[in-house]
């Protein structure tokens, strides 16, 4: 089955170094998470969304450049033709525009398409990008507060709300009364509290 996606590949990589905007079109889908992936090692130098554009124009342009009787795998080549590309844009070696034979602008169907249209519309996976980062931030610095805590209150806040463990299983386990383990719950909430709310943490 991945031969014959390979083939599949390598063929509409074919039609479309020829001009084929359609063959163009089903190979940027194609590729659409890799160009997402790799515009996201260039979020320090630009938005992600002009990131994303760039690269998809630099797809494009290798398209173009492909020749398939000296690379006779498409997506090593395009792989290697992007990586090529954003490890540049993020050194700033060279102008970030490109200019491609082949524009998003194109029209790609008989009704008058363009290639930019027919391309699944980037925001959502943007911005599902931009929240999983967010949330990584903030479990990060979760995690900190976390550490500033006593051991003994820090560990009852971890198995009693991460781990899912009774009080009374954190009591037998730390040698301690139920209620002692309430109230190390108890303290270390409210200490937790007052840490993240000095560090303007959420």
């Amino acid at each position: 089955m991945e031969d014959q996606n390979y083939e599949l590949i390598n063929t509409w990589a074919a039609e479309a170094q020829k001009g084929d905007k359609r063959a163009a079109e089903l190979l940027l889908q194609s590729f659409r998470p890799l160009i997402l992936k790799m515009a996201g090692s260039c979020l320090e130098e630009g938005s992600f969304e002009d990131a994303y554009q760039d690269g998809t124009a630099a797809f494009l342009e290798a398209v173009r450049r492909y020749d398939p009787e000296i690379n006779h795998l498409f997506p090593g080549y395009i792989r290697s033709c992007l990586d090529f590309y954003f490890r540049k844009r993020r050194e700033g070696r060279f102008d970030r525009s490109v200019s491609p034979a082949v524009s998003l602008d194109s029209p790609a169907a008989e009704d008058g398409s363009s290639l930019g249209q027919l391309v699944p519309d980037p925001i959502q996976p943007i911005q599902a990008y931009h929240e999983e980062r967010e949330r990584k931030k903030r479990l990060e610095k979760l995690a900190w507060a976390l550490g500033q805590l006593p051991q003994g209150q820090r560990r009852a806040i971890i198995a009693y709300y991460l781990e899912g463990q009774s009080q009374k299983d954190i009591a037998v386990e730390c040698q301690l009364s139920t209620s002692a383990v309430k109230m190390r719950i108890h303290r270390g909430l409210r200490r937790l509290k007052a840490i993240m709310e000095d560090e303007k943490i959420f």
